[in-house]
């Protein structure tokens, strides 16, 4: 029942909560690569989503600092932060090859030219 009044009122966040748990649950289990890419495509799905990003970057620079040797803790970062860029680059494919998809996307995520205020919620 609250999932049916979640999507009528605030627009699927049952959905990128549930890509969120997703991470949380791999982070959980300690296959951060694939936590990382639950977590960007939750970003992605609703922006929300970025509130958890200080916890999950320090987390996830938390455990890969604490390796052995400087070498590894530098590929694990390495390889967290090509999981990250790559996800987003497949999300967002599709708009970054023109210029005006890119332009469609920029004035929908940040909508100032309608006021930066909603007076209907």
């Amino acid at each position: 029942c609250l999932l049916i009044i979640d999507y009528g009122h605030f627009q699927y966040n049952g959905v990128a909560l549930g890509l969120l748990l997703f991470a949380v649950g791999f982070t959980a289990r300690g296959y951060l690569g694939v936590a990382s890419v639950m977590y960007v495509l939750s970003v992605n799905f609703k922006q929300i989503s970025l509130y958890y990003s200080p916890a999950f970057f320090f987390y996830f620079l938390a455990v890969k600092l604490r390796c052995t040797s400087v070498a590894q803790a530098v590929a694990g970062v390495a390889v967290l932060g090509c999981a990250v860029v790559s996800t987003f680059a497949l999300c967002w494919a599709p708009w970054v090859g023109t210029a005006e998809g890119l332009s469609q996307v920029a004035r929908r995520v940040f909508p100032v030219e309608r006021g930066l205020f909603e007076d209907k919620v």
